[in-house]
């Protein structure tokens, strides 16, 4: 009972953020990389994620001004989450493979 105490805020808050950070309602979106999150059983891919988002529009935010970027990041255009958690892996793989956490 302790933990489903505790699983409830974080899933709440996880959802929450995803969704901000994907500028979107769309579901789909946020089912599909819970599921990879529950699948691996690893949280930690978040953070990756959240990196293979700004590397996938990296040519878009480097020629925008601040206030520009804060707007494009909370609404970013559609998104093919397959290529982004993909890229999530790879960049986790990069980072291990050189020992750089």
């Amino acid at each position: 009972m302790g933990n489903e105490l505790a699983t409830v805020p974080v899933s709440k808050r996880i959802t929450t953020t995803v969704s901000t950070i994907l500028g979107t309602n769309d579901h789909s979106c946020v089912s599909r990389l819970w599921d990879t999150y529950f699948a691996t059983n690893d949280l930690d891919l978040h953070s990756y994620v959240c990196l293979a988002i700004l590397q996938a529009n990296n040519e878009t935010l480097m020629e925008l001004e601040y206030s520009e970027i804060c707007l494009f990041l909370n609404n970013l255009p559609d998104t093919n989450m397959e290529q982004i958690i993909k890229q999530a892996h790879n960049i986790r793989a990069m980072v291990k493979a050189r020992d750089l956490l």
